[in-house]
């Protein structure tokens, strides 16, 4: 159908439908219509806009012109409007009519206001009401069905308020899809995975700027030693301990756990954090060899529960960690070393010259529980590899030299931490051949003194800072001597950079700590009493803790 509408005695304005009609269609047909009139001195121009808004919803078109002075009032105005009317399926449009009124086809004043509403059946009507804001808010209640339905829902007092945890239904009454808001709000209540969480907060510069938590062990409280594995973020800038405890592996002493339930009453949040083996993923080896790690059982396991996140590293978190249902992060106390290691020296350490050992490994401790950890198989066969050669200085720190590298490998006691992190500062490379091992911050801590890494491809936590600019996975000792050419091929290339690296993975690090220590303390209303009541900022520091 061709609505033809004629506005004044010289202007003939006609809708028509573009899914039926082309344009060529309309010129011909009016065209035949044009003929008639050309003896009557008239003459027509004929000008394709888009018209109509679409029936679904309602719309306010203000009609202006960059000409006119009133317009400007009406184009503040109408901004303004259509952000109180964001979430209202109202929407604000405007049309210029400069070239109207230059070619005579607009003879009217201006500005003007139209509503398209679905209660008029597509057409419009004139808005003369003023600029106000509660005025157009009762017009749209009178004229707008679809908008009258959504304030039936908004009286609910269920979506009333900003609290989205106290006001749940909120999200089921509105579309989270158009409500960054809302979005993020469902993204930290229905998932586990908080990586992107954390990443979306971590987009605004006052979470850039978040003072900077570490870790360190609980220590003194009320009268008791807390040593490993109770952990705890502790708040640098003010040189206090936050009432946060992390349990870092399974609790096989009886006595342990009831410390544990002790602080958990103390008001303290409890947490998991992945720092022993391949807690809290099962290993069956570990099971069967590790009485730590055999004793998590079920009254151990009902003890988690009550945890309110987990710090992993695990590669395959939704496979490896699906028993735990509360939120997650891949973060390791690993992750901050570069602040702490560097903490070490005040002055600046020169990490460029790297005139000391080709490869350092650190092991310490002769057991075999350290053997297995350790994987002193493997570092054994590496170290023969590479000392078949001739052409390899290699250092061992810590453990004694099986006889077969007496002579061949220089091995020293274990070092005290300056004088270690000096030795990997003048070091090319740093050998990890652990598998059973959570994060070791020695691989970290060598990034920060600038030396590459070889890492064992399997190893349980560490494997997130392997790549071409920091170093290689190792998995069968016959590839050490080729990897260690490579390794050494990139740095002269400049393709290895590995402090580099580390030093911009380590931005922000502190910051993810502190955001997922902080959401956790909100979600399990850490930040509010008995009565529902926000507390004071204190609360959330360990008075007692020394």
């Amino acid at each position: 159908m061709i609505v033809v509408q004629n506005f004044a005695r010289e202007n003939l304005v006609i809708y028509y439908d573009q899914k039926v009609y082309t344009q060529n269609y309309i010129v011909d047909r009016f065209e035949k219509i044009f003929e008639k009139f050309k003896d009557k001195d008239t003459s027509f121009r004929l000008y394709f806009e888009e018209t109509f808004p679409p029936k679904f919803t309602d719309y306010f078109i203000y009609l202006y012109s960059d000409d006119d002075k009133k317009s400007e009032l009406h184009h503040k105005f109408f901004s303004q409007l259509s952000e109180r009317m964001q979430d209202s399926d109202i929407v604000i449009g405007r049309c210029d009519l400069t070239s109207s009124i230059f070619w005579g086809i607009w003879r009217y004043g201006l500005p003007y206001v139209r509503f398209y509403g679905s209660k008029f059946e597509g057409n419009f009507q004139y808005v003369y009401d003023g600029l106000d804001f509660k005025t157009y808010n009762e017009y749209i209640k009178n004229n707008s069905p679809r908008f009258g339905k959504k304030l039936d829902v908004k009286k609910d007092p269920r979506v009333q308020g900003d609290n989205p945890r106290k006001y749940y239904w909120k999200r089921h009454c509105e579309n989270r899809d158009r409500n960054p808001k809302l979005l993020m709000d469902w993204f930290l209540y229905e998932i586990v995975d908080y990586d992107e969480v954390v990443e979306q907060y971590l987009q605004e510069k006052k979470y850039q700027q978040l003072p900077v938590y570490t870790i360190t062990t609980l220590g003194q409280y009320k009268g008791k030693q807390y040593d490993q594995p109770y952990f705890i973020p502790y708040y640098r800038n003010i040189g206090k301990k936050l009432k946060v405890v992390m349990l870092g592996q399974p609790q096989y002493k009886e006595n342990s756990r009831l410390n544990t339930r002790f602080l958990m009453r103390e008001e303290f949040m409890a947490m998991g954090i992945s720092s022993f083996r391949s807690f809290p993923v099962y290993n069956k080896w570990e099971f069967e060899t590790d009485g730590t790690i055999a004793s998590q059982d079920r009254d151990y396991n009902e003890l988690t529960k009550l945890w309110t996140g987990w710090f992993h590293n695990s590669r395959n978190p939704a496979r490896d960690l699906a028993h735990i249902k509360t939120p997650r992060l891949l973060f390791a106390h690993s992750d901050l070393m570069f602040v702490e290691t560097m903490d070490k020296f005040p002055n600046g350490i020169e990490t460029g010259k790297k005139d000391g050992y080709d490869v350092v490994m650190s092991i310490l401790g002769n057991s075999s529980w350290h053997e297995d950890i350790k994987n002193w198989t493997l570092a054994v066969q590496c170290y023969e590899k590479l000392a078949e050669t001739g052409k390899y200085k290699l250092l061992l720190i810590g453990r004694e030299l099986p006889p077969s590298l007496v002579g061949k490998v220089d091995r020293i006691a274990q070092l005290p931490q300056e004088k270690f992190f000096s030795t990997l500062a003048k070091a090319q490379i740093l050998l990890v051949p652990s598998i059973s091992d959570a994060s070791p911050r020695v691989i970290t801590q060598a990034l920060t003194m600038n030396a590459g890494i070889i890492v064992n491809q399997h190893i349980v936590g560490g494997w997130k800072y392997v790549n071409e600019q920091t170093g290689a996975f190792v998995d069968d000792f016959n590839d050490i001597v080729r990897l260690v050419e490579d390794v050494k091929r990139r740095r002269a290339e400049g393709i290895l950079q590995p402090r580099k690296w580390f030093a911009e993975f380590s931005t922000y690090q502190y910051q993810r700590f502190h955001i997922m220590v902080k959401l956790m303390w909100h979600r399990f209303n850490f930040d509010t009493d008995i009565n529902g009541f926000e507390t004071d900022e204190e609360r959330y520091i360990c008075l007692a803790c020394q």
